[in-house]
């Protein structure tokens, strides 16, 4: 969404996708922080424009696919779009109505979708319009345009921001996506040859069939609230592509594949089957629900795309895990972070993350059950700074703390085009049916591979052992299915009479998780956390051991694997060895170790785990 910053005034504005999306009630969302300084919204819609010179001048590189609209889609959009008197220029050398049919459809069915057309002697040019919604005004923001035969190019704005072709606010009950606009008109000329009655949407790519699947996600709330989805691209090898991709998308109780008798629709007018266009794509498509059966001769070549996948990687302050989780966390497992209540797992979740969010090759999604948007880059900005900002007294003082760390903050928030590195549920749905919906369109939609749950006792606690079950077995059906991690922050029972307090560091087992048994069963990892919060001793204070009961991975189970270290004065933690190694950082600032990690951290050695460590309690096994 393009935002005229003319309109802002320094400091809180509305945030207009918020509010298109019916939030931002208070109309605060979005902050200006002046000319050339950019706009971030702390809401969850994901609206930002880093400083000109924080673009100009960073280096942070991600991988994967991060956003689908960047603030480069948006300057885009802003530069290009043809304005008022260039759209009357073209009008003015164009015509609407054709004598004849173009292409097996009549005049009417272009005119009906806004197409103009310019003849220069006997070459004829198609032009289609790209319009966007701006302050509820649809606007012609450029032009397709095709040349007969088949050559094609554009004047102004054709791209994502421009929607589907032909698409609208209505919903019916069956979308037709077609493969491009000749397609689009044909599928509408056909459609309107039947006579019994019917609900229907037809849309298309203005960026061609391959980019199908994007445009869906672009518009996915939109596309999935019809009943039925019918997928209509071209009986060839670009066509089976493009549908693979939509596959991916699009639920499967849902779509149906078009009933093509020749390589696309406008062949069916080709070859005088105009009659039978209805039954292809709404009355007689194919469903594409299917019950996972795959031959045996496919099974190496999925293997080899499998190991291929980049794992998780481990932050070097659990560089004791390095042997027990062989590098990493691979891309569909279930991992449980299991700790009593108050003995530091959010900050052992979010140390994890501030690496996470810089260095994961995968998307990631944070579920908060105790943070909302505000308290949560509050933590993440006290990490960045070294400073408690939440222990400020003064709103001048977190101010002055923020703006002097801004650029660093900023870094993992966005990357060099602006777009969002993570994505964090705004506000919980009220039902766990809801939440699994919102959960699948990340997935599908945004490629959410990496779903941190925080902590999972306050999400299904309160539920039947049943509904609990339900809940993992969609983790386990997602882990499988789409290849997700889960990382759920999980608690304990209360130690038993007799026993020495969590509190106090006393041990316990995967078995004390609060909750359904399946919490535990269905993990493929459970990692057990615990500390002795009342010590005397400071140093054994903020000490906590790190154990693994369960590992499917390499098989690697152990007591007190590995010990890490966290510092209050900088908030930061680090492997227990090497924070010793250092005098624990007596006397240095959080930016004085962060920087000094950067530069060692290559060299912090691993401690090898096999058969012959002085590790205590290592047990190696089988995990089938």
């Amino acid at each position: 969404m393009y935002i005229d910053e003319s309109t802002l005034e320094y400091g809180h504005n509305a945030c207009p996708k918020c509010q298109s999306q019916g939030k931002d009630t208070a109309g605060d969302n979005l902050f200006y922080y002046g000319e050339g300084q950019g706009y971030f919204c702390f809401g969850s819609c994901g609206l930002v424009k880093c400083s000109d010179e924080y673009l100009d001048e960073t280096k942070v590189v991600t991988k994967g696919e991060r956003n689908l609209i960047t603030s480069k889609d948006i300057d885009n959009l802003k530069n290009k779009a043809l304005t008022a008197e260039q759209v009357a220029e073209i009008e003015a050398k164009t015509f609407t109505d054709i004598p004849k049919p173009y292409r097996g459809v009549p005049s009417e069915v272009y005119k009906g979708l806004g197409v103009r057309w310019e003849k220069n002697g006997n070459e004829v040019s198609m032009y289609y319009p790209i319009t966007v919604v701006e302050d509820g005004n649809e606007r012609v923001v450029g032009y397709k345009i095709r040349k007969h035969p088949k050559e094609f190019y554009s004047v102004g704005y054709v791209g994502k921001l421009g929607g589907f072709l032909n698409q609208s606010n209505a919903v019916a009950d069956t979308l037709i996506i077609c493969s491009g606009e000749i397609d689009l008109a044909s599928a509408i000329y056909g459609l309107g040859l039947d006579k019994y009655r019917k609900s229907y949407n037809v849309v298309s790519s203005s960026l061609g069939e391959d980019s199908t699947a994007t445009m869906i996600k672009l518009n996915y709330d939109w596309v999935s609230a019809h009943k039925k989805i019918v997928a209509c691209m071209d009986n060839d090898e670009a066509g089976e592509k493009a549908f693979e991709k939509i596959k991916e998308v699009i639920d499967a109780d849902k779509l149906h594949k078009a009933n093509l008798k020749y390589n696309d629709l406008n062949d069916m007018l080709k070859n005088n089957a105009a009659n039978e266009i209805a039954n292809a794509i709404y009355w007689s498509p194919t469903p594409c629900k299917t019950y996972g059966l795959a031959a045996s001769s496919s099974m190496f070549d999925k293997m080899l795309e499998v190991i291929d996948v980049e794992k998780i990687p481990l932050p070097p302050f659990l560089c004791g895990l390095d042997e027990a989780l062989a590098g990493g966390i691979a891309l569909g497992e279930v991992v449980n972070v299991v700790s009593s209540v108050s003995t530091g797992k959010t900050s052992f979740i979010n140390s994890i993350l501030m690496h996470w969010i810089m260095h994961s090759p995968h998307r990631i999604l944070i579920i908060s059950l105790e943070d909302n948007i505000a308290s949560y880059t509050m933590k993440l900005s006290s990490r960045v700074s070294g400073v408690n900002i939440a222990a400020l007294r003064t709103s001048e003082e977190k101010h002055e703390v923020l703006n002097k760390n801004r650029a660093e903050i900023e870094k993992y928030l966005v990357d060099e085009n602006g777009a969002a590195r993570f994505d964090i549920m705004e506000k919980v749905p009220p039902t766990l049916e809801e939440l699994k919906t919102a959960i699948l369109q990340s997935i599908k939609v945004y490629g959410t591979r990496v779903i941190i749950l925080d902590p999972i006792v306050s999400l299904i606690g309160t539920k039947s052992l049943d509904e609990q079950g339900e809940w993992m077995l969609f983790e386990e059906e997602t882990r499988r299915d789409y290849s997700v991690t889960w990382v759920n922050i999980a608690h304990v029972r209360k130690s038993g009479a007799g026993e020495k307090a969590h509190s106090e560091g006393g041990n316990f087992s995967e078995e004390s998780i609060k909750g359904s048994s399946q919490i535990s069963a269905t993990a493929t990892t459970n990692i057990l956390l615990r500390r002795n919060k009342m010590s005397d001793d400071p140093i054994e204070r903020n000490t906590t051991y790190v154990s693994i009961s369960k590992n499917r991975s390499t098989g690697i189970t152990g007591s007190d694997i590995t010990k890490v270290y966290y510092s209050n004065a900088t908030q930061l933690m680090t492997d227990f060895n090497y924070a010793q190694e250092n005098n624990f950082f007596e006397g240095m600032t959080a930016q004085e170790v962060r920087g000094m990690m950067d530069v060692t951290k290559s060299t912090v050695e691993v401690e090898t785990i096999n058969e012959d460590s002085e590790i205590e309690d290592v047990e190696i096994i089988d995990y089938f």
